[in-house]
């Protein structure tokens, strides 16, 4: 019914998708607002008093745990220090250490609890304790950064006093008034958000910096290619996700079924399997693919990169940005994925120049371009290490760390 809805929402005229996303906003803050004054919560009004530097509450409920939104909030964090005071709320109940401790000091961490989230929209976090409202007024914040899946989620939408900046993830549209700016992950998922708002301005696209691997990585991936005794002949395809059956796309392993009958030497590193790829792989008796375990460690992923020869990418949604790409890239790896089901903004900067991208579903081209990298390597080397340094120089680019954290400095500072 939910899909219904959405599929008649874009094909109405654009004053009325602007209309229903201001009607959808206004009724669950409502709904919030009812629930706060039964909590007794405060306004959380900002003083008067001007602060000698600006004050920026970074709040993310999983802003200190491993992934691609958490690091993006982690590094923000850690990057506005030397200009801005840097307040940080979390919660105690997702917490990586390996992530804290490598959070800059000058930051004022705030740990919260609460009893209970609730599972749909808006997300209502039940007694959260201190509550954003208070550390907002205790500690006379002047701006508030977060990310979330694009909507005003609570409790940032019974937020009013305050400019806020959106990180947004997936697409979802906004048009609560005091957000400043939404940063979309990619261009696919700012026109996804604009198709209900329109263009407005504070509207930027952003790729999340990769952030370079740890100098000791490279002991990572001797010990990763020593426990799967592979030699430097061999050629490693390398894919990693999370470990669930959700996104899973057969398009990468049925192909690499196919490759390693005519390339025994090539091999399939997966980090994170879903239990779908380890049934196939077990009950079809593939061999040279081997599994690690998930992990969100910095120097586990850059061993797993740095071990690779090829991402060969697999997601069955696709990506709204595909940071593991960008990763890989920046280690110099040369790409192959597909066409997705549903995102597909790792196309936005995939070049031929370094990587390969097949339909949706079309294992034959998928299994076809492994090949042509095997092939390549082992008989024209210049050209794969032209690939390389493309793939490198184009992850700097593109997943820049400079051009990222500017572009947050100069909404601030304005």
């Amino acid at each position: 019914m939910r899909n219904i809805i959405k599929k008649i929402v874009k094909k109405s005229p654009n004053f009325l998708k602007k209309n229903i996303v201001l009607l959808y906003e206004a009724y669950f803050r409502y709904i919030c607002l009812i629930k706060e004054v039964k909590e007794h919560i405060k306004n959380g009004k900002k003083s008067n008093i001007k602060n000698s530097k600006k004050r920026v509450l970074v709040y993310h409920l999983t802003g200190l745990n491993i992934g691609g939104t958490e690091k993006s909030i982690q590094f923000v964090a850690n990057n506005l220090c030397d200009d801005f005071d840097v307040f940080f709320l979390y919660s105690n109940k997702n917490v990586s250490h390996s992530r804290l401790n490598s959070m800059n000091n000058k930051i004022t961490f705030i740990e919260c609890d609460y009893d209970y989230l609730e599972t749909k929209y808006p997300f209502y976090i039940k007694n959260m304790r201190p509550h954003i409202k208070n550390v907002i007024e205790e500690n006379n914040i002047d701006i508030i950064i977060t990310a979330t899946s694009g909507y005003t989620q609570y409790p940032i939408n019974t937020i009013s006093n305050i400019p806020i900046i959106i990180i947004n993830i997936f697409g979802s549209p906004t048009l609560q008034k005091n957000i400043v700016a939404s940063v979309f992950v990619s261009n696919t998922v700012q026109k996804t958000a604009e198709i209900y708002t329109g263009p407005q301005s504070g509207h930027t696209s952003l790729y999340i910096p990769v952030i370079e691997p740890p100098i000791s990585a490279r002991e990572q991936t001797q010990k990763i290619r020593g426990i799967f005794n592979l030699k430097e002949t061999d050629f490693v395809f390398g894919r990693i996700g999370r470990s669930t059956d959700e996104i899973f796309d057969p398009i990468g392993i049925r192909a690499f079924q196919k490759v390693v009958k005519e390339y025994p030497e090539a091999h399939y590193i997966i980090m994170s399997p879903s239990p779908t790829t380890e049934k196939i792989v077990k009950e079809d008796d593939i061999p040279n693919v081997h599994f690690l375990p998930p992990s969100g460690e910095e120097l586990d992923l850059w061993g797993f990169y740095l071990s690779i020869d090829c991402l060969a990418h697999f997601r069955f949604d696709g990506e709204t940005l595909g940071l593991n790409i960008g990763e890989a890239m920046y280690a110099g790896k040369p790409i192959i994925s597909h066409k997705s089901h549903i995102f597909n903004a790792h196309t936005e900067y995939l070049a031929p120049s370094f990587a390969r991208v097949s339909e949706k579903d079309d294992i034959k081209k998928y299994a076809s371009y492994m090949k042509e990298f095997i092939e390549i390597r082992k008989n024209d080397i210049n050209k794969w290490k032209e690939m390389q340094k493309i793939a490198h120089e184009t992850s700097k680019k593109d997943f820049s760390q400079e051009k990222y954290i500017e572009h947050f400095k100069k909404i601030i500072n304005n």
